[in-house]
């Protein structure tokens, strides 16, 4: 009983070294699956390239977008969305061109529709999202950046704008004072629609009448309502 009790043991114990093995390879197959299904960006988009149109030599490197983009953490950024993205499905744009066409759109005022033609007719719109040689071709459709912007939820808007924010901040500290736009800012304040008005001016009107004596040519006790 005692040998029989010992080999089955053995044979548990094996049993669970295999479904281990099993385990891992199961998660290193879906992490390589995940990886290739993301996009991928050129790693250094500063090296030349002995074949294509290089986009470093075509370039004012005083350009503002030229300096940004080499101060942004883009490799922070894309391991830190790349956990948005499912481990199966159909290859996606680079998450590096992804991104970098949303401040693009904020800085110049780009539709969806526009920003996707503005950017094969710019150069430094391409070498902002990463491309290292010039293109021809679309960077995405202009539905992909909807899409785009409901995979990253209000959670990845904000982890952009604290990225961005971080670039001033030593700036921010220095600072004495900040001034603020609040234009867009909503307030308190009702749209003056014509009916508004009118409401307005007829009780202003009877107050006046009111607080002065004067009486209407027909006895009315109606009052505005809004």
């Amino acid at each position: 009983m005692e040998k029989q009790g010992k080999r089955w043991e053995k044979r548990i114990k094996s049993r669970q070294k295999e479904c281990k093995k099993r385990l891992n390879w199961c998660k290193s197959l879906q992490r390589n699956r995940k990886k290739e299904m993301l996009g991928k960006t050129r790693e250094n988009p500063y090296q030349l390239s002995l074949f294509g149109n290089s986009l470093l030599q075509l370039l004012n490197p005083n350009h503002g977008l030229v300096k940004l983009s080499s101060v942004l953490p883009w490799q922070r950024m894309e391991k830190h969305l790349s956990g948005l993205y499912p481990s199966m499905g159909a290859p996606s744009h680079p998450i590096r061109k992804m991104v970098g066409l949303l401040p693009l759109q904020h800085l110049f005022r780009w539709s969806d529709r526009s920003i996707v033609e503005a950017w094969k007719e710019n150069p430094y719109y391409q070498h902002f999202t990463g491309e290292a040689n010039l293109q021809w071709q679309q960077p995405c459709a202009a539905s992909d950046l909807v899409h785009f912007r409901k995979r990253l939820a209000e959670a990845g808007l904000d982890y952009i704008l604290k990225i961005t924010l971080e670039l001033h901040q030593e700036a921010i500290k220095k600072a004495k004072e900040v001034i603020v736009d609040t234009t867009v800012q909503e307030k308190n304040i009702t749209y003056p629609t014509d009916a508004k008005l009118y409401k307005k001016v007829i009780d202003t009107a009877q107050r006046i009448a009111k607080r002065t004596g004067i009486s209407y040519a027909k006895a009315t006790n109606m009052l505005s309502k809004s």
